[in-house]
């Protein structure tokens, strides 16, 4: 089951990483969508790569703490801005507000893999 949830998961992270070629800073978004979608690859055919899971959460931790203060001006003071609004100079936390969010959705896909890839014990028998 976690396998399935696995490619679907890493499907969605490549199509969120085709639709960041319009960002103001894509190679990051890309990158980081990218990264998380082949560490979900690579745990749902079982291959172990964790560590490639590992430091894609930790990017997406380092992002998501670069725009945790636009999401703090967004909760305490947006004029009446929706997340739904267009970028706009005037209103950079809005840009913020989703590059946290997408920071934080990059980093549970990580988590994921990492968790899905972890090595499992076997218990040996020992009557051979």
């Amino acid at each position: 089951m976690m396998r399935i949830v696995c490619f679907i998961l890493a499907a969605i992270a490549i199509l969120f990483a085709a639709f960041q070629y319009n960002d103001p800073d894509p190679w990051t978004w890309i990158g980081l969508y990218g990264a998380a979608g082949i560490s979900l690859l690579l745990a749902g055919f079982r291959i172990t790569s964790r560590w490639l899971a590992w430091l894609t959460a930790v990017a997406a931790l380092v992002l998501a703490a670069r725009s945790a203060p636009g999401v703090w001006q967004y909760l305490t003071n947006h004029d009446g801005q929706t997340l739904a609004n267009a970028m706009s100079k005037e209103h950079p936390y809005i840009e913020e507000t989703r590059e946290f969010g997408g920071a934080i959705i990059a980093m549970a896909m990580a988590l994921i893999a990492v968790w899905t890839g972890k090595p499992k014990f076997r218990q040996e028998d020992s009557s051979s």
